[in-house]
Parts: structure tokens; sequence; C-alpha cells
């Protein structure tokens, strides 16, 4: 009885790697960030260089901002 596992590349499930399913659909990364569908926590974004943060939501400079 021979069984076949597939190992699915990020964003994509199922028996046979299937589905796609990614969490970068809408894009949760805020400000124009990237989002980048991740194995070990789903996605993970790549920020605009004046923005942190998990989602990019953190501004890093507040100054570049103010009127």
């Amino acid at each position: 009885n021979d069984t076949l596992i597939c190992l699915c590349p990020a964003g994509y499930t199922g028996s046979r790697c299937e589905a796609y399913n990614s969490l970068c659909v809408p894009n949760p990364c805020q400000f124009n960030g990237t989002c980048i569908p991740s194995g070990t926590t789903g996605y993970i974004c790549i920020c605009l260089p004046s923005f942190t943060g998990p989602q990019c939501n953190l501004v890093t400079n507040p100054c570049l901002y103010l009127p």
C-alpha cells in the first residue's frame, strides 16, 4: 500500500495542493505593504521604509506625516 504525501507550498492546501488558500487575499498589509504567504504564520508583511509592525500599521517617523 503506497501512500503519497504532498508537501504544499505556502498558500496551497489539499491532498494534492490543489486549493489556494492565501491569507494575503485581501491584502492585510496596510500602507501599500506587500503580503508574502508564509507556512509558519500564514503571511508576513514587507513594509515600505516609513512603516513597520506585523501589518505595516506603525509609522516609523511620525514627523514625516505632520502638516
